[in-house]
């Protein structure tokens, strides 16, 4: 739709309305897998890119995200102690 926008200021005549209408034209021209075409080269992407992000936040932010959780463990357990709390928790 960006595409399309920028080359009808350019005088370019307008292929699609809306979203749904591009969804709708494409489908009727090229199937249903006209609405896959592109998608092996944005896995080949986005695989790499988002195990490399995955990879690299597991072993940092593990040890932070485990220490935080034993403190609510704690205060969870401390709180189900108080008489009045009993059966809320």
């Amino acid at each position: 739709m960006q595409i399309q926008i920028i080359r009808a200021k350019t005088g370019e005549p307008v292929m699609y309305r809306n979203v749904f209408h591009a969804a709708y034209v494409i489908v009727k021209t090229h199937g249903i897998r006209g609405a896959y075409q592109g998608l092996p080269a944005t896995w080949l992407r986005n695989i790499p890119a988002n195990s490399a992000f995955f990879g690299e936040f597991n072993p940092d932010k593990m040890q932070v995200f485990t220490s935080q959780w034993s403190a609510v463990l704690i205060v969870r357990k401390q709180l189900k102690e108080i008489p009045a709390l009993k059966g809320l928790i």
